[in-house]
């Protein structure tokens, strides 16, 4: 039986590490040890590793209970600058943080046009360069190529241009997967469907701990589904209702709620 790759099993151990220190904020070895069922000098070399490539720093002494104070360890934010966009059909809303997470800035700009010049101005007035940053993620009301370099299709992105020209540093994500993603951060290894009513209507869909896109990258996008209308009984789709997204908009569930009293 093969005993693996040991170079895989390096890389393996410091993205367990890694999470491991982003989670807690720090850690000694030991805890190291505890959390991961590394042996002493495993978890050590590991340590010697990510702080060697910038990635971790000694943070520090944590007072023992018995015996000397051990040393803890944290990521150290200043090995990479990342940046999350929110792209709308009126704005653009950058916020740039460090490796653990902390918020360096955040601007919006209210216009439209070629994404990536109001993306370099948009940084420009959070205080930071676009080459300064290590990856750049952008959230869009659109369908999304699983490469993340081109979006398939946004209808509610016509006021903007330049989105298959973007640099290397950025990748395009559906900005409802995104929060899916981040409430999978809270809910490991689960099944569920995020939907969210916003300027459209989507999902985002989570099946055993895992993004799920469909075949054809349109999973969880619901808005165009006929769906019966409880409110015109058919008089303005028809008798086979509506697109969900349409009947789910903020004019049409007011005239709901008016509909039965409320």
């Amino acid at each position: 039986m093969s005993s693996g790759n040991p170079t895989v099993f390096r890389t393996l151990n410091e993205r367990v590490a890694l999470t491991l220190l982003l989670e807690h904020g720090g850690l000694t070895r030991a805890e190291l040890e505890q959390h991961t069922g590394l042996s002493k000098a495993s978890a050590a070399e590991v340590l010697r590793r990510l702080e060697n490539s910038g990635l971790a720093r000694k943070a520090g002494l944590k007072p023992g209970n018995a015996g000397p104070a051990a040393q803890m360890w944290q990521l150290d934010g200043s090995a990479a600058l990342v940046a999350g966009v929110d792209l709308t059909t009126t704005s653009i809303e950058v916020s740039v943080a460090d490796l653990t997470g902390r918020v360096l800035g955040v601007h919006t700009t209210d216009a439209t046009g070629d994404v990536r010049r109001l993306l370099g101005e948009t940084l420009d007035a959070a205080g930071f360069g676009l080459d300064e940053l290590d990856q750049v993620v952008v959230g869009v009301p659109g369908v999304v190529e699983a490469d993340g370099r081109r979006v398939r299709q946004a209808v509610q992105l016509s006021g903007w241009s330049g989105l298959d020209d973007l640099p290397e540093n950025v990748r395009l994500e559906n900005d409802v997967n995104l929060v899916a993603i981040r409430e999978l951060q809270e809910h490991e290894d689960s099944s569920f469907v995020l939907f969210w009513v916003g300027g459209g209507v989507g999902a985002g869909v989570v099946l055993d701990g895992g993004l799920w896109r469909g075949v054809t990258g349109r999973g969880g996008e619901v808005g165009s589904v006929i769906v019966p209308d409880p409110v015109t009984n058919g008089r303005r789709y028809g008798q086979d209702g509506g697109p969900l997204g349409a009947l789910l908009g903020a004019e049409p569930l007011a005239a709901l709620a008016e509909a039965h009293g409320l």
